[in-house]
């Protein structure tokens, strides 16, 4: 019977009366065993749960550091925004102005609306000659200003077609800038006017972007950095 090897019986004590205690024995010493390995994963849990939340913590810290230090640097480029506004106003009312004859001020940049047409190559080459570039829309704000701008006519920008994907001119991403598409979907993908051509965006009346083949003629806009 296990458990009953090499047993010492007491005196008086019968075989069967010595193999229930030194079965009650084992188990004692298992639920022991088994009670400590318990108790040791319960400690090593505990620590970890214990580093988990210190690093938790540590991380909320410096998640509320950095958004502090963001609202810092945002109202800073706010404030140097304004003061860029106002020194524009400045100028213009003085008889001066950040643009050249032609161009027109919103906020870092100057903008020149064509009055001819030209394919879209042959406008962006037009806009490096100005030492400018195709515009290249970076945020919303920027849209609104030129759909005042544009209202007029249809202008090519600097969004064209690359490789089967869209890319700015200037090697902004174009994941990282809004969109403006007519439908926001079904003209959000390279090789919609013509598989043969490859595709150039537009601005339609100062309201939506919209494909055409790269070759056609429209109007455009070009865009520079004052600083």
């Amino acid at each position: 019977m296990r458990g009953t090897e090499h047993l010492k019986m007491e005196p008086g004590q019968s075989s069967q009366e010595n193999t229930y205690v030194n079965i009650s024995d084992l188990d004692l010493k298992r639920k022991k065993e088994k009670k400590n390995t318990e108790k040791a994963k319960d400690k090593s849990l505990s620590r970890t749960q214990s580093h988990l939340e210190d690093k938790v913590s540590n991380l909320s810290l410096q998640l509320a550091s950095y958004k502090k230090e963001r609202s810092s640097l945002s109202n800073n480029i706010q404030r140097a925004l304004g003061a860029v506004g106002k020194m524009a106003v400045y100028m213009q009312k003085s008889g001066s102005s950040l643009c050249s004859a032609g161009w027109t001020y919103y906020i870092l940049s100057c903008y020149y609306k064509s009055s001819s047409y030209k394919s879209w190559k042959s406008a962006k080459e037009d806009c490096q000659n100005k030492t400018a570039h195709l515009v290249v829309i970076n945020m919303e704000d920027e849209m609104n200003f030129l759909r005042d701008f544009s209202r007029s006519d249809v202008f090519w920008i600097g969004l064209a077609e690359e490789n089967g994907t869209w890319a700015w001119v200037d090697g902004t991403s174009y994941e990282s800038t809004p969109t403006f598409w007519q439908d926001d979907k079904s003209l959000d993908l390279p090789g919609h006017s013509d598989e043969k051509e490859k595709d150039c965006v537009q601005i339609t009346y100062g309201d939506h972007w919209e494909t055409y083949n790269c070759s056609s003629s429209f109007k455009y806009i070009c865009e520079k950095e004052i600083w």
